[in-house]
């Protein structure tokens, strides 16, 4: 009757702590199988048993990515995909999604890699890796090959530039004049092409607009870009955070692409 009295007081405490070991084992059986699962990149892993680098992009933004006649792929960004894919011995297969999707897109592995033009934001979106910047876009200078291409910002000072009206490129020069002691004068016309025609007709000194705006222009044999750019902006290719040997790879890939020339090749062909 006593050892029956005993075990009946101590029998819950008995249970609880096999309740309570049996939790520590479920978590150190889940710990050693996040640790065995922690090093792997489903996503590299998906890439190479593919054979397929799927590449999420808008399809519409020349001279970064467009359609041609035949529906085909074009531009910097797929020329860029087309050269990571070679390296990584794989094929390419382009995703065309509107700009505002592709995030989601991504996230919901409907594709392995953003290469759209994206803009480095300093904010992440929650899940998403960036690879280091492949190229910067920003304010452009434009001037005429008489004249020499602009060096910098303080070239345009006491000159006439010529500007979209309520641009980007605008608002940069009234800031210049205002914030940074600079006298330019500024020629605000209604459009792009109108503050072109002002340059050639001896009207303005220059004209600054966005790089990818100036782009078709500084092909024209009577004009010139400036080399350097007056606004920096980066811009990277997105990949799921948790892709780590993608985004090492990746980074790798545009280091030796910097190195090698391939990416001021592809400046040279698309910009």
């Amino acid at each position: 009757m006593a050892k029956r009295s005993l075990w009946s007081r101590w029998w819950p405490l008995a249970l609880a702590l096999a309740v309570v070991a049996y939790a520590l084992l479920q978590v150190v059986g889940g710990s050693l199988d996040l640790r065995l699962r922690l090093g792997r990149d489903e996503v590299w892993e998906g890439i190479q048993s593919r054979g397929v680098l799927r590449v999420g992009m808008e399809a519409s933004y020349p001279p970064f990515e467009f359609a041609d006649e035949n529906g085909a792929v074009q531009g910097f960004d797929a020329d860029l995909a087309h050269a990571l894919a070679e390296r990584w011995n794989v094929e390419v297969q382009f995703v065309d999604l509107h700009f505002d999707g592709l995030v989601e897109a991504l996230l919901a592995e409907k594709f392995d890699l953003i290469i759209s033009a994206l803009p480095y934001e300093e904010r992440l979106p929650r899940g998403v890796g960036y690879s280091r910047p492949y190229l910067y876009l920003g304010l452009q200078a434009i001037s005429r090959v008489d004249d020499g291409a602009i060096a910098g910002r303080e070239e345009l000072n006491e000159r006439r530039v010529a500007v979209e009206l309520g641009s980007e490129a605008h608002q940069y020069l009234r800031l210049q004049n205002r914030d940074h002691g600079l006298a330019v004068e500024i020629l605000a016309e209604r459009t792009l092409e109108q503050a072109i025609d002002a340059l050639k007709q001896g009207q303005a000194d220059a004209v600054l607009c966005d790089r990818v705006e100036a782009a078709p222009f500084i092909q024209d044999e009577g004009l010139v870009g400036s080399q350097a750019l007056l606004t920096a902006e980066p811009v990277v290719i997105a990949a799921a955070r948790d892709a780590s040997t993608l985004l090492s790879e990746l980074n790798a890939a545009l280091r030796e692409m910097e190195n090698d020339g391939t990416l001021a090749r592809l400046e040279r062909r698309w910009f």
